[in-house]
């Protein structure tokens, strides 16, 4: 029996209390996950509507590209640990809406059914989204470095410049971590890419691989 689609409704959920008590508790985070933040090179705007395609290696990413950018970000979040989608459990869905989550099923993509036109409608409100193309972090592909690149992020810019002729800038993100008794980050932003075609997705994928 299939699974009902996942709802994406034309709204912000994003509570900024949310976020300022988590950038507060990032040190803490960071001491669990044996992370030492070192190095930021780059810088995103502050306002405008763009996308992030960022490498996927530790568990501390996300929390490390929260910590450092300075606007509102949503991250389009893989919610299936252990096979269970975390959208179909009420409360975590409503914790991770205020997170700027947008919660998608990996496991079934037909569930994802309007989850383009909720980002191209956030992209119009001028929000910021992340991806991480690799989707898996490095201890779940094997412990290759880099994973294989998934297109969404391209095929959305494609998208929304196709529904309203004009152009969003993908940033890249590299992360490099050194690895001792504390994982020392380093984390490079690069320069805008505008894409033409899905062809440029190997262009965005080299980038942050340069970046890392």
């Amino acid at each position: 029996m299939k699974k009902q689609a996942i709802e994406y409704k034309k709204k912000i959920y994003y509570n900024r209390f949310f976020i300022f008590f988590g950038k507060l508790a990032a040190p803490l985070i960071f001491k669990v996950l044996k992370t030492k933040l070192v190095n930021v090179t780059g810088d995103i705007p502050k306002k405008g509507p763009l996308l992030i395609a960022a490498h996927h290696e530790e568990l501390a990413d996300q929390y490390i590209i929260g910590s450092q950018i300075k606007r509102r970000l949503f991250w389009v979040a893989d919610t299936t640990p252990f096979g269970k989608c975390l959208a179909d459990t009420h409360f975590a869905k409503w914790f991770m809406l205020r997170w700027g989550a947008i919660s998608i099923d990996k496991n079934n993509s037909y569930r994802n059914v309007n989850l383009f036109e909720h980002l191209l409608w956030l992209l119009e409100k001028g929000e910021a989204i992340v991806f991480f193309p690799e989707a898996y972090v490095k201890s779940e592909r094997g412990n290759k470095r880099f994973g294989k690149f998934k297109t969404g992020v391209v095929r959305l810019a494609l998208e929304y410049e196709k529904k309203f002729k004009k152009k969003v800038p993908i940033y890249p993100i590299g992360i490099r971590y050194k690895k001792d008794k504390i994982k020392e980050a380093e984390m490079t932003i690069g320069n805008k890419i505008y894409v033409k075609n899905m062809k440029d997705s190997r262009k965005v994928f080299d980038e942050i691989k340069r970046l890392s």
